[in-house]
């Protein structure tokens, strides 16, 4: 969804897409049946205003669109309008030189005239298409044009802030100008009235209808004598204004909406111009930007929030698209923060509730969670006490009276409004947060410094060592600046659904959770002639996902905070290459789908490429492959099958430092075929002794690894229960034992090799991996790591040694398996991955380790990974069961307990039923230890599709045999 407000909604004339566009500098593209997004477009923009789209119109033949905003003006002083394929979101057209910022567009009936709206007195052009040559310039307008549209036989009508209507003929002469509302007072130049809306032609061109900004009202004339022929008005007094309105598709009905004071949901009113008959549909509590009603009698409509939604003609929600970010807009004492800065209390719902905490400081794992009392207790709301305070409207419309601190007048740009503000502790500065940027001023109102942003500042805080000022945004971020200085240090995205989140460094190094990073990226113009390069922070996480630099970021010192051009530099080092999906089609039988798509290498020839379907590959890995000749251009069709109507196409092209990617989804919901079990393809690995213990017998051991006696069993017993689901949940199933005194040991080169031989695997098989040995979370290296049988004492003792990062990145670990080897094997394997390890993440590691390093990466591959603990925890094992607590737990779901005869095994039931298992056997084994706590919290990283895979359909109750007490 987009992050700001949505400001206009168009359909295709077909009514298969919906396009919107958001103070975001987006364009979106969205299937009308569902509102499923097909595509994001990136518009040219720079910090501040430009960039943000105004207005929209789509040709008539459904294949472009034509925005609009503040597009142009940071560059030359001039506006100009962007013109963009839908379907593969490329800029195919700049036009420049107009005189102002673009406020609304409409095109012909015929497509061969383009009518732009401008802002300030610029008035109105109308541009010839496709060339853009202006045809007609009309500048006798005395504010902003604020919406135009044509009629059917080519007629012109416009609305402006001025306070006239004004109607074009089709030869484009001003035939009607008058202001509304009328005037006693005749003398002097017209057009100098209230604020006007929207207007729009009634389907067969025979009436008029506009809107007021100021009043309850809508008028509806008769194109013919040019008369006033209905004035609409509501029964409800806190109806500000009826300013925006649309058409029914067969003329009888008006739909409008405006500003409404009420506390309780916002209405549209639909009025039945045969008897004047208002029916009033309660939506929610937002600010509807644009209406758009359908033949079959339902509603798209956009809002402020930003969201979109479609209603059926009785009112029922069919469809929603919600904003992934917290709603900052609670009250202002709630915005907590600790004394450093680093730790930021907030709710993530307007209303005030459920308030979470942030804390750049902490491990990933517990980085973003519930706030507890003691979060609370331990930090502190705003400063508003003093010698100093802010006197005047902190509103949307507050910029229409003087803010003072103090006895001095705050010296703001015209039209800027304050939304929130804070005191310095023992200073005389304040922070402000305004509807477009953060500042800071001194006690006379003068701005020290001031930030610009995409969206309101919601909140401003600054901690109590004086050292930050902290801004919560209307886009879900929060940003840390400097108070003296205002450098911006440090920002955050915290999403709505409690678990992603990323936190990130100017020069690009972030942390996050294991999907945070496909919510954040960084965003390159190449000109105003070409499209913008958008470079998802997942698609560069190999380099820039470094949690430890950005726990630091708010200890650096102003003077070292880092560059924004040191990103800049870093991108186009990285350079992914560039995907673009051309075309998405029905396949030629149900459930499958042809698609076509292109990558370019930048710089960097492209090694291999990928396409998932719903995140799930659907490539075999000789798909997969790119020849040397073709290394820079790729373009490939090929046929995939899809397991869901909401099926989401990603192609990703891998070159050596990074990824490129793009993602749609069909226009037509793709029938689906009747699902058929793949094959499941098993590779289980667990080291009991370890080669280069013989050290014990010199006592030269620099690390002494303890013995896993259980770990053959774990291998067997996994392994055998999966095998029993042989045509139940899979259709076959090919299964590979690595284990001390096994028939294969589980060496590096062993377990290597098996996981290669999985890229015989097909998009309908699921592959299980599963390792049980010891785990080493490296510190400072941001990576994992698993013990073979064969690791050499060499690698453990790197590993193990606090100061080995830099020998880690010299690839000093030959011996040990990666958490980048890993994501690097599977990432070349079809099917439904996961991904079982049952190792300690700490091990004899410092403990500063990231446990997140390996899911990180397979939640960038798609991978599903499924741990036996945390990163600051060991995985113990069962007592007197022969097994390790959470292979055991394991084992005993697939057996069928916790499950009724018949029911299947999700990824994620395994996980709901071995979580509280292993966190039960960490309890009794502490209760009875003397020796501390034994916590063991399981975690599962993994996308919606792969919780969903089938584990076990085949399900034999074995009742309940106990749950026993562990060891280490």
């Amino acid at each position: 969804m987009h992050s700001a407000r949505i400001n206009q909604i168009r359909a295709t004339p077909d009514l298969s897409r919906l396009v919107s566009v958001s103070e975001d500098k987006t364009v979106r593209v969205w299937r009308m049946a569902d509102l499923q997004l097909l595509r994001t477009i990136y518009v040219p923009s720079e910090p501040g205003e430009e960039g943000a789209l105004r207005s929209l119109a789509i040709t008539v033949d459904g294949r472009e669109v034509l925005v609009g905003g503040w597009t142009g003006m940071a560059w030359s002083g001039k506006g100009q309008l962007y013109r963009f394929d839908l379907s593969t979101g490329r800029l195919v057209q700049t036009m420049r030189g107009l005189p102002s910022i673009v406020e609304s567009l409409s095109i012909s009936r015929d497509g061969r005239r383009l009518a732009v709206g401008l802002g300030g007195a610029a008035g109105l052009r109308i541009l010839e298409l496709p060339s853009g040559r202006e045809l007609l310039a009309d500048t006798e307008y005395g504010s902003r044009v604020s919406f135009t549209d044509f009629a059917p036989d080519g007629a012109l009508a416009t609305t402006a802030s001025d306070g006239c209507v004004r109607l074009y003929d089709p030869q484009g002469r001003l035939v009607f100008r008058a202001e509304y509302p009328v005037r006693a007072d005749t003398e002097g130049r017209a057009c100098k009235g209230s604020e006007l809306g929207g207007i729009r032609f009634s389907p067969d061109g025979t009436r008029l209808a506009f809107g007021l900004q100021d009043r309850a009202q809508m008028v509806v004339m008769n194109v013919a004598n040019r008369q006033v022929r209905q004035v609409l008005n509501v029964d409800d007094p806190l109806q500000r204004s009826l300013c925006c309105l649309n058409w029914s598709v067969d003329g009888t009905r008006l739909i409008m909406n405006g500003k409404h004071d009420g506390g309780d949901a916002t209405p549209l009113y639909e009025v039945d111009l045969s008897n004047g008959q208002t029916r009033r549909i309660n939506i929610g509590r937002q600010r509807f930007t644009n209406i758009l009603p359908l033949p079959d009698g339902s509603l798209v409509f956009s809002t402020s929030a930003p969201s979109l939604a479609r209603i059926d003609a009785n009112g029922r929600l069919l469809a929603e698209v919600l904003p992934p970010n917290g709603d900052f807009r609670f009250a202002w004492r709630q915005f907590d923060l600790s004394p450093d800065g680093s730790r930021v209390s907030l709710p993530m719902r307007a209303d005030g509730s459920d308030v979470r905490t942030l804390d750049v400081k902490a491990r990933v794992e517990t980085a973003f969670r519930r706030a507890i009392p003691a979060d609370l207790s331990q930090a502190h709301p705003p400063k508003r006490d003093g010698p100093l305070g802010i006197d005047g409207d902190l509103g949307e419309y507050g910029y229409k009276q003087t803010v003072r601190i103090g006895r001095h007048d705050i010296a703001l740009k015209p039209f800027q409004s304050i939304r929130a503000w804070a005191l310095a502790p023992r200073g005389t500065l304040a922070a402000l947060g305004t509807q477009w940027s953060v500042m800071v001023i001194d006690d006379h109102g003068k701005a020290v410094w001031e930030h610009d942003l995409p969206a309101p500042a919601y909140q401003v805080n600054v901690s109590a060592d004086g050292r930050w000022v902290v801004a919560a945004v209307g886009d879900g971020s929060i940003r840390w600046y400097t108070l003296r200085e205002g450098r911006e240090s440090l920002g955050a995205f915290l999403h709505n659904n409690g678990e992603d989140w990323l936190v990130w460094r100017p020069d690009g190094y972030y942390s996050s959770s294991p999907h945070g990073d496909e919510f954040f990226g960084w965003l390159t113009n190449l000109g105003d002639a070409a499209s913008p390069r958008f470079v998802r922070a997942v698609q560069v996480e190999r380099t820039m996902y470094r949690p430890d630099l950005v726990a630091d970021a708010l200890s650096v010192s102003a003077s070292k905070a880092p560059s924004p051009a040191v990103l800049t530099a870093r991108l186009n080092q990285l350079a992914p290459p560039q995907v673009t999906i051309e075309s998405i089609k029905p396949g030629r039988a149900p459930g499958l789908l042809d698609i076509v798509f292109s990558a370019e290498g930048i710089g960097r020839p492209i090694r291999e490429l990928g396409v998932y379907v719903d995140g799930i590959p659907a490539l075999t890995s000789a798909e997969r492959k790119v020849a040397p000749r073709e290394g820079l251009s790729v373009t490939r069709a090929v046929t995939v099958r899809v397991g869901s109507e909401a099926a989401v196409v990603r192609v990703e092209a891998e070159s050596e430092n990074a990824i490129g990617l793009d993602e749609s989804a069909p226009l037509i919901a793709p029938l689906l075929a009747q699902s058929r079990p793949g094959k499941l393809w098993i590779v289980a690995a667990g080291v009991s002794e370890f080669d280069s213990m013989a050290c014990r017998d010199t006592k030269s051991c620099e690390v002494d690894l303890p013995s896993l006696p259980n770990t053959r069993n774990d291998v067997e017993s996994l392994v055998a229960e999966l095998v029993r689901q042989r045509g139940h949940a899979f259709s076959n199933i090919s299964a590979v034992s690595l284990s001390s005194g096994g028939v294969a040991e589980a060496t590096k080169k062993n377990i290597m090799d098996h996981l290669r031989a999985l890229e015989q695997a097909q998009p309908e098989d699921t592959i299980i991996v599963f390792l049980a040995s010891h785990g080493f979370s490296a510190d400072g290296a941001s990576e994992y790591f698993f013990a073979p049988k064969d690791a050499t004492q060499r690698d453990l003792a790197l590993v193990a040694n606090p100061k080995a990062v830099v020998r880690l990145a010299d690839g000093d670990t030959s011996s040990l398996i990666s958490g980048s080897e890993l994501a690097s094997a599977l990432r070349r394997v079809s099917g439904r991955r996961i991904l079982l390890l049952d190792t300690c993440y700490s091990g004899d590691a410092d403990r500063r380790g990231d446990s997140y390093a390996v899911s990180k990466r397979s939640a960038a591959a798609q991978i599903a990974v499924l741990s036996a603990s945390r990163g600051d925890e060991r995985s113990w094992e069962a007592f007197d069961a022969d097994h390790g607590a959470f292979t055991y737990a394991i084992l005993k779901a697939l057996r069928g307990e916790g499950r009724s005869p018949g029911q299947t095994l999700t990824l994620l039931g395994l996980f709901e039923y071995a979580k509280p298992k292993v966190a039960e056997n960490a309890r009794r084994m502490s209760a009875l230890s003397r020796a501390g706590n034994f916590p063991q919290t399981p975690t599962l990283v993994a996308p919606f599709a792969l919780r969903a895979v089938v584990i076990a359909g085949h399900n034999e109750n074995q009742g309940n045999q106990g749950f026993n007490l562990g060891k280490p």
